[in-house]
């Protein structure tokens, strides 16, 4: 009974029926005029009916006619749901090649991750400098770095800061060395104190540490009675050598320690400038600097391990893994958790310094961006300079 009903929910089957109906009714007024007259079957007799046989003739053309375009209509309806069906029938058959396609590329771009993934351990086993390999050049590197900052940047960025001080005019230069002149005649005084044992025995005779400390800290502060003592006599030969020699103000600043005045908390414009630069918030273009001079000599053996790196990274960030952005970028999530994870937390650093204070990786800076790669997996106490944190919150801000 269900599919009876149902038979009927299509509109082709009513027309059909109507049609049928139609048709049928017009074959059976022809019929029904002699069944009712009493006609017999002559032509006598079809001529006797005149204008009545006239009329319902006509009538039957009609109706067979509306039958036609009933059945028209249906047959045009059932075309159009076969039409329908087939464009279904390719709607999913596209879909299937679509998800086929979708998947072989997935397993394709699988294949070369994981096996980029392979060759970045590989590499990063076979990486050798000196006696030094694997994971531990990573920690050369960084450890190499900072030297290269407290020795070489340092003293560039010191003849640097010469350069400013003597275009100062000649009174502000003359007031610096003499503090710098004064500095190093403290440390000359404590050099002749440790061999003195009035000044570094304890209360026992004995040589003692403590005593001797305490002792240079008074000197470089200038309140021991040894220095307060000289202080006025190595003034006065300062300003008389000033006179006599015409080098001697270039020597004293040319011997210019900043990192000593610094520590004996002496106060001067200049040694202000110098800490801000290179110790408090120290310039981009000094932390540039100690990378490249770094670099350029680990290039042979860490080269290789950063293009591969990077190789990587684009592979990910380039892949189209779904047309809507929050499930794509959920993907490439996935694959850059996968790759982080095959890091130690000093690879890690080694990369942000290089996209962050390289010419070369600075081009794959881009990539990194507002993704988060490095957050929490850094460890922050291992970063050299004291605004790297600044710039690794740099690298996440979005763009406005």
């Amino acid at each position: 009974m269900k599919k009876f009903f149902k038979w009927f929910t299509y509109k082709e089957n009513i027309l059909m029926l109507l049609g049928a109906l139609i048709a049928l009714t017009a074959v059976a007024v022809p019929f029904s005029i002699i069944y009712f007259t009493k006609t017999s079957y002559s032509m006598q007799s079809f001529e006797k009916l005149g204008t009545v046989g006239d009329f319902f003739g006509g009538t039957t053309v009609g109706l067979l006619s509306l039958a036609s375009i009933i059945f028209v209509t249906a047959a045009i309806i059932m075309q159009k749901e076969e039409l329908k069906l087939q464009r279904e029938e390719v709607k999913k058959t596209r879909e299937e090649y679509e998800v086929t396609n979708a998947t072989m590329k997935r397993q394709q771009f699988d294949s070369t991750f994981f096996n980029m993934i392979n060759l970045h351990h590989k590499i990063v086993s076979e990486i050798e400098y000196d006696s030094t390999k694997g994971r531990a050049v990573h920690k050369m590197f960084h450890d190499k770095m900072n030297k290269k900052y407290s020795g070489e940047v340092r003293n560039e960025y010191t003849q640097k800061m010469l350069s400013r001080i003597l275009q100062d005019d000649e009174e502000k230069q003359v007031s610096f060395a003499l503090e710098t002149y004064l500095f190093s005649e403290k440390h000359r005084l404590i050099e002749q104190v440790i061999s003195d044992p009035s000044y570094t025995s304890n209360d026992r005779g004995e040589w003692d540490s403590e005593v001797f400390d305490e002792v240079s800290r008074n000197i470089l502060s200038g309140e021991h009675e040894l220095w307060l003592n000289r202080r006025d006599v190595i003034i006065s030969a300062f300003h008389n050598q000033l006179s006599n020699d015409h080098n001697f103000l270039y020597d004293i600043l040319s011997e210019i320690n900043f990192i000593g005045l610094i520590e004996t908390d002496v106060e001067y414009e200049y040694v202000d400038i110098f800490k801000r630069n290179f110790i408090i918030t120290p310039l981009k273009e000094l932390r540039d600097r100690a990378f490249e001079l770094t670099y350029n000599e680990l290039e042979q053996s860490m080269g290789h391990y950063f293009r591969n790196f990077y190789r990587i990274i684009t592979l990910i960030q380039d892949e189209i893994f779904h047309n809507d952005p929050v499930i794509n970028e959920k993907e490439r999530q996935k694959y850059r958790g996968i790759l982080r994870d095959q890091l130690s937390s000093i690879e890690l650093i080694a990369i942000f310094y290089n996209i962050t204070y390289s010419k070369k990786g600075e081009s794959f800076k881009k990539y990194f961006a507002h993704i988060n790669f490095f957050d929490d997996h850094i460890v922050e106490s291992d970063f050299i300079w004291s605004n790297d944190s600044l710039e690794l919150s740099r690298l996440n801000i979005p763009d406005n």
